[in-house]
């Protein structure tokens, strides 16, 4: 998993220059006690510290807020904590020199945008809104309200429970999650597709061995490479020129274009890696 990481981190970006100096903030999905690939697998977020603190990271913080559905609903494990501790993420990032930052226990941080449509304001955790580098790496998964499960989806993990709780429906959701964007704008986006997970709920699902790491800096691109086809994960948050990747025999992938975009601007930007 590690070297997945570093092949596919490394062609997409340039990461010492995010790195180097600077505080930098890994935000899983770690939203209920669940483990991967319901949740972000403790082994990628192990070696993205690993690889930040190697490229001079000033300071390394593994940040997530459970969701409000967790809060209310899982009395086993209604905090971030419990849930890090369910899943290992705390001993993954303690383990490799990582801070962890609880988010429902952190400072918040009031902010407005006026173009924003649907979060006018937002409260956004003091460790997110000050950090200099904010990687966000969610788990590859189907979603009922989104389609699909990724980095944009993962932000709202970083916004207060008020927040959350607010525009959580189908009509409102996506524009909630844009307006988000305006607040958190992760300067890396790493997919967790280790395993992908098929169903219409994000806790609820069949593992699917999709055996991929994909990285990229822009939103979109990470995401359009995430549509994997072994069969089962078919949907997509992008429905324009996407790719699929289906990992054949010997960990090799096979991809096949669709729509009119060609496989170079498909793939500008973005790493991928193949589980061998």
């Amino acid at each position: 998993v590690e070297a997945a990481v570093r092949e596919a981190v490394e062609a997409s970006c340039d990461f010492v220059s995010i790195c180097k100096g600077k505080s930098v903030v890994l935000k899983p999905n770690v939203y209920c006690p669940s483990p991967a690939p319901t949740t972000t697998d403790p082994r990628v977020i192990a070696a993205l510290i690993r690889l930040a603190r190697d490229a001079g990271a000033r300071k390394v913080t593994v940040a997530e807020g459970r969701s409000i559905s967790t809060a209310l609903f899982r009395k086993h494990a209604r905090t971030t904590r419990a849930c890090f501790e369910a899943v290992g993420m705390d001993r993954a990032a303690l383990d490799n020199g990582a801070e962890i930052a609880y988010l429902e226990d952190d400072e918040f941080i009031e902010v407005s945008d006026a173009d924003a449509v649907v979060l006018k304001k937002a409260h956004v955790p003091r460790t997110v809104y000050e950090a200099d580098t904010l990687i966000d790496v969610p788990v590859l998964k189907i979603h009922s309200l989104t389609l699909a499960t990724l980095g944009i989806k993962n932000l709202h993990g970083v916004i207060s429970d008020e927040d959350k709780l607010f525009a959580h429906d189908y009509s409102r959701l996506p524009q909630k999650l844009v307006d988000i964007l305006r607040y958190c704008n992760p300067e890396l986006t790493v997919i967790d597709a280790v395993r992908g997970q098929e169903g219409d709920h994000a806790s609820i699902g069949t593992p699917v061995e999709t055996g991929l790491i994909i990285s990229g800096r822009s939103h979109r691109s990470p995401h359009r490479a995430a549509r994997v086809d072994g069969g089962r994960l078919r949907r997509s948050v992008q429905q324009d020129a996407v790719c699929r990747i289906q990992c054949g025999k010997g960990g090799q992938p096979r991809r096949q274009l669709e729509d009119s975009c060609g496989q170079q601007d498909l793939r500008r930007g973005v790493g991928q890696a193949v589980l061998g």
